[in-house]
């Protein structure tokens, strides 16, 4: 593993430098070094963080979706009511 695919890696799995370290047991200096290019990463270390990132990007967490209007099924991120601006239903609701 090369240091920059490191820095993916951990940009990917949204961990700080101390928090991986912290996980794996290691000094925080460690895996600076192991950034930097100063230290070889261990082969250990390179295959399960891999195994981290492939298992992230094939089961995303769920997003929060904004509410969909109840008339033409559009997204209501930012309107107060169950039906957006631009339908018949919501100008007659609001007349």
């Amino acid at each position: 593993m090369t240091p920059t695919r490191l820095r993916e890696c951990l940009t990917a799995l949204e961990w700080t430098q101390r928090g991986f370290a912290r996980v794996l047991g290691r000094q925080e200096g460690t895996v600076r070094q192991w950034k930097r290019g100063a230290a070889q990463i261990p082969e250990d270390v390179a295959a399960w963080i891999e195994k981290l990132v492939r298992f992230h990007e094939r089961n995303p967490p769920p997003v929060r979706r904004p509410p969909l209007c109840e008339e033409c099924g559009k997204h209501l991120s930012d309107v107060p009511s169950r039906l957006c601006p631009g339908c018949e239903a919501y100008k007659e609701h609001m007349s």
